[in-house]
């Protein structure tokens, strides 16, 4: 009975000998493996998360799942830089152009301020010939309008000697009365320097009108003053 016990310790003993033997062992055999598989794992874990993306990718760009991914980056890739250097093309073709349009806005400018510059000179020079004319223009018509009023005082005169030739005296007066108002309106169109021999003429008149009555020699003689002195300041104006 004593030799069963023993026995059976003993083979207890080494069941749990040959357990931990077993134990360490697999231990030993299976840790470089465990160590592969966790390395593995490693290496894995970004070709997952490569494929969930490209999973992912598939999914937004509505892919089939047969489509060559790759190639397709790779043409998309392709597809930037070449609109990437269009970009730069058309950076340099805007800048180019923005260049000729500031030499043809500057030109245009230069050619406006020109034309401009021509215009108001050439209207300056319209203004002042205009101006000129007109002052001409003016002065003509003072000049012509002066002569036109002693003229009509000359007139008067004659048709005033007519009447004291024919003894007609109260015509004669009428007639010299109406000589005074064109002396005035010559006075006021004449130059500085004719307007006192226009005060004498009105002298001479006044001084022909009172001799009718009295002494008619003397009237003739101050009328035919009077129309003397008329004609110089006719011709002289």
């Amino acid at each position: 009975m004593k030799a069963t016990i023993i026995t059976v310790i003993l083979c207890i003993v080494l069941v749990v000998v040959g357990y931990f033997a077993v134990t360490v062992m697999l231990r030993n055999e299976t840790g470089p493996i465990k160590t592969d598989i966790q390395d593995l794992k490693k290496r894995m874990e970004p070709l997952e998360a490569f494929v969930r993306e490209e999973k992912e990718a598939r999914k937004v760009a509505e892919l089939p799942p047969d489509a060559d991914l790759a190639g397709i980056i790779k043409s998309v890739n392709s597809f930037s830089r070449r609109l990437a250097g269009l970009g730069e093309d058309m950076k340099k073709g805007f800048a180019t152009r923005d260049e000729d349009f500031k030499k043809e806005k500057k030109n245009i400018e230069e050619t406006l301020t020109k034309q401009r510059s021509d215009f108001e000179k050439g209207l300056k020079e319209q203004k002042e010939t205009l101006d000129k004319l007109s002052r001409s223009m003016a002065a003509e018509n003072q000049r012509l309008t002066y002569k036109a009023a002693v003229t009509n005082a000359m007139t008067h005169i004659l048709k005033a000697k007519t009447d004291l030739n024919v003894k007609n005296m109260g015509k004669a007066k009428e007639e010299l009365g109406l000589v005074e108002p064109w002396l005035v309106r010559a006075k006021d169109l004449a130059p500085e320097d004719r307007k006192k021999s226009i005060d004498e003429a009105v002298s001479i008149l006044s001084q022909a009108r009172a001799d009718i009555d009295m002494r008619m020699p003397s009237a003739l003689d101050r009328i035919d003053l009077l129309w003397h002195e008329l004609s110089i300041l006719l011709e002289n104006r």
